[in-house]
């Protein structure tokens, strides 16, 4: 099962999801900003850390989703089908509007993955060193001057690490963040980084 840093919501939402192979009818049966657990409407099989996207639909508008398989289970007693899904990124639109939270706050922090520790180090070498960190972002950004939460986490360590910033700069692509507490938050990082 899956280590969850927020509770999940009990919350009904047909859920759309498809993989390289095919699409996958089914529902949730709880959500959270960071993934889902999805009943399965038909007989397939999912491997954990496979890929997946999702297309979730609320009271009739569709929120883009993708993650990665945590779990499978089938339940022999009625032959149902369950997966856990961890999302990629935290969409702050699903979870202002579907689950009423709004991100970035001390106790529901971005959610910000690395597809791998190379793209990482690539932001580290030419802003996080510097006491900056870009965030890539096409919705709404954050207003400035805000003070901002960010959980950052790269695919193969799956060891998040929490920083915090000011709200410097809109850019078309996101937003940067000013680091607080930069000395402090540098050691820690290196120690993440190499620990």
């Amino acid at each position: 099962m899956d280590k969850r840093s927020h509770p999940r919501i009990m919350k009904y939402l047909q859920v759309e999801m498809s993989d390289a192979i095919s699409s996958m009818p089914g529902s949730s049966v709880d959500v959270s900003p960071n993934g889902m657990r999805v009943r399965l409407h038909q007989n397939r099989r999912l491997s954990p850390n496979q890929p997946i996207s999702l297309l979730v639909t609320d009271h009739g508008k569709p929120y883009r989703l993708d993650g990665r398989v945590c779990w499978y289970q089938r339940r022999i007693i009625d032959n149902s089908r369950y997966v856990g899904v961890r999302f990629d990124r935290t969409n702050p639109y699903f979870c202002r509007d579907v689950l009423r939270l709004e991100i970035g706050g001390s106790g529901l922090p971005y959610q910000y993955e690395f597809k791998d520790y190379q793209i990482f180090l690539d932001e580290y070498l030419n802003h996080i060193i510097f006491g900056d960190l870009f965030i890539r972002h096409n919705g709404r950004p954050p207003r400035l001057g805000r003070e901002f939460h960010v959980e950052l986490n790269v695919r193969e360590k799956n060891r998040p690490f929490k920083l915090c910033g000011e709200v410097v700069h809109h850019g078309s692509e996101g937003f940067t963040l000013k680091l607080k507490d930069f000395e402090q938050a540098k050691q820690r990082l290196n120690d993440w980084m190499h620990g």
